[in-house]
């Protein structure tokens, strides 16, 4: 008597819930390991926050014609 419902929740949890997560898993796999590949080559220089600042400040110097130390 129930069973076509059952059958609709269990179709709804397969597309709503066990695909998106099991793509979820998938992509987060792939992106740790190109992150680690990333990391893993020689001679790449990280950029850090004081890079990103002091790239601007160069900048806007070289912009309003000042000079730097």
């Amino acid at each position: 008597m129930l069973l076509p419902v059952y059958l609709t929740l269990a179709i709804a949890a397969l597309f709503y819930v066990l695909i998106p997560s099991v793509a979820m898993l998938r992509r987060g796999r792939a992106w740790a390991s190109f992150r680690a590949a990333m990391r893993a080559l020689p001679g790449i220089a990280e950029a850090g926050y004081a890079d990103v600042v002091g790239s601007d400040t160069v900048a806007g110097e070289a912009a309003a014609g000042g000079s730097r130390p």
